[in-house]
């Protein structure tokens, strides 16, 4: 297998993903799906599912908690969910990773810069699901924001700031980040 071939493996489970998610989100309005999306952070942080006494705020609090998991219960196709998660863990196959880096080994950098990438960038490609970055074995920036959909990384003392495998985006929606070795720093928002 090439580096094409390689990157053609990565970049189809990622489609697949991404056409998974919105099957599994297809029930959902734009509005629900931001809903959910916005709302998430704030159930991890403070859930709460058995308090009484509440105060106006604490209650308004658990009542977008209803919605949230009435929405879930409802609306979302936990199948769909599931299958897409399945495929992006198709893309932590040490097999093919090994591979990806040594076929990219000898690439040369692109050419122009990405913005919000600095060191060594090998290949940088735009897709309908985001942004598809391999950054060299040295040392790499990373700011990453919205538009990154799969960042791999071949080594070096690389710095990871922003949504660090977690979207922004509630249109794109998954984010994977795979470094394959170094010294690294992650500064996650």
């Amino acid at each position: 297998m090439n580096g094409d071939d390689l990157l053609l493996f990565f970049t189809d489970a990622l489609q697949q993903a991404y056409e998974d998610r919105e099957k599994a989100l297809r029930n959902l309005t734009p509005d629900e799906r931001l809903f959910l999306f916005t709302q998430a952070a704030s159930i991890v942080d403070q859930f709460s599912p058995h308090r009484t006494g509440l105060t106006a705020s604490e209650e308004a609090l658990k009542k977008k908690e209803r919605e949230f998991a009435r929405l879930l219960v409802e609306r979302l196709d936990y199948a769909s969910l599931i299958t897409a998660a399945q495929r992006l863990t198709r893309l932590g196959n040490e097999y093919f990773l090994r591979r990806l880096a040594v076929a990219f080994s000898n690439r040369h950098p692109v050419p122009a810069p990405i913005p919000g990438v600095t060191g060594d960038v090998l290949f940088a490609r735009a897709t309908s699901y985001g942004l598809v970055i391999i950054g060299g074995s040295g040392p790499n920036g990373y700011d990453l924001d919205a538009r990154f959909s799969l960042v791999i990384d071949l080594g070096g003392a690389d710095v990871y700031r922003g949504s660090i495998g977690a979207s922004q985006n509630t249109d794109l929606g998954n984010s994977v980040v795979i470094d394959l070795g170094g010294n690294d720093t992650y500064e996650a928002s």
